[in-house]
């Protein structure tokens, strides 16, 4: 039964909290250098610092900015500050296919229903981003209740969050506390981790502030490291590639780990390494990444979509699907998906039709999750 289908690889006090889910392409959005970023140092801010769109440097802990100028199409406009959790969802429209992300914020509005969050979708307009785009993907989405979708025309949204904050790629989410404070930037899964602290009464705001701006002086020190690897990328130096990619899981192997699945992909295919690409990856698995659901699943991904490495790696693909099913505590779609075909290519088609329809459940998009079904049923 043949269920050969690339998963979407896609992470003490109680607050009622507003999220901001970020999610537009990468390369979204310029990043801000806060001053003292170039000599690698941290730029304090305190509450309140950086208010108002494109005014300042925004992070964990400062005041979040509003978003006054979005058209909404559907729903209406969060009320930030007020003890109501909103999750506003920038999303890349794909040209009008981009639709899965309303689906991802509408799902944490239910599942965090407990706490009272509700779902904002928002498209930032630029060269990539239209206003026709934008409608055929709500149309595509088809969402009438559940997220309010909105028309960010003039990028007050992109301005005032993304490159406020630094971000350059997505998703990225902003975690505001009902007080109307960021108390997390990250992706959709951290996003999760945070929501989850916060209805249990065990979010810390100052470690939370303190673990971003450890961040910020960490990312300050990457990207010149980030852009000498693009440049290699680009200039076909795979293996000046090969050497910063190394560098930067070695400097944040929970941030950067996916450059270790860029580095072994680089091994095998353009440096035609297969064996090395193999023993790195053993590595990754067994050390650098094992705590790292999505780059265990990146690199399970790489191996069975290679006939080079499917062969010998199909224990090693199964150890780390396995590992990141594990650790997203099996609610992670995409991993779940990956764990499904892992199983599929072993012919184990017990497991592997369990695991994508677990990853159907998980899905919130329903055309994802309607292909995970089939793929369940062997299709």
């Amino acid at each position: 039964m043949e269920r050969r289908a690339s998963a979407m690889v896609s992470t003490g006090m109680t607050m009622v909290s507003v999220v901001f889910a970020v999610c537009g392409a990468v390369g979204v959005g310029v990043g801000v250098e806060p001053e003292g970023a170039r000599a690698g140092g941290v730029v304090e801010r305190g509450v309140g610092v950086g208010v108002g769109v494109g005014v300042g440097v925004m992070t964990v802990g400062d005041a979040a900015p509003g978003m006054e100028g979005v058209e909404w199409v559907v729903g209406g406009s969060p009320v930030f500050g007020g003890g109501t959790p909103v999750a506003v969802c920038v999303v890349e429209t794909w040209g009008g296919k981009g639709s899965r992300d309303i689906h991802r914020a509408a799902g944490l509005a239910r599942d965090f229903s407990r706490i009272g969050l509700r779902a904002v979708a928002v498209v930032s307009g630029d060269a990539a981003n239209t206003r026709a785009t934008f409608d055929a993907a709500v149309k595509k989405a088809g969402m009438k209740d559940g997220v309010a979708v909105g028309w960010d025309g003039g990028g007050v949204v992109r301005r005032g969050y993304m490159e406020a904050s630094g971000e350059e790629s997505a998703p990225t989410v902003f975690v505001v506390d009902g007080r109307g404070v960021v108390a997390h930037v990250g992706d959709f899964g951290s996003a999760r981790g945070v929501l989850v602290a916060m209805a249990e009464g065990r979010f810390d705001a100052e470690a939370a502030r303190a673990e971003r701006l450890a961040w910020e002086a960490l990312r300050s020190r990457a990207r010149p490291v980030e852009r000498a690897f693009r440049e290699a990328v680009s200039g076909r130096d795979w293996q000046g590639a090969s050497r910063l990619a190394f560098q930067l899981v070695q400097m944040d192997a929970g941030r950067f780990g996916f450059y270790g699945v860029r580095r072994a992909g680089i091994l095998l295919h353009e440096l035609k390494e297969a064996d090395n690409a193999l023993l790195y990856a053993q590595s990754l698995v067994g050390t650098t990444l094992r705590d790292h659901p999505t780059g265990l699943a990146g690199l399970a991904e790489l191996i069975i979509n290679s006939s080079e490495l499917a062969a010998r790696g199909l224990d090693l693909a199964l150890t780390a699907a396995v590992r990141a099913d594990e650790l997203t505590g099996g609610s992670d779609a995409a991993v779940a998906a990956t764990l499904g075909r892992v199983y599929a290519e072993r012919g184990d088609e017990r497991r592997s039709s369990a695991a994508y329809e677990r990853a159907a459940r998980l899905e919130a998009d329903p055309v994802v999750s309607a292909r995970y079904r089939e793929l369940s049923r062997g299709r």
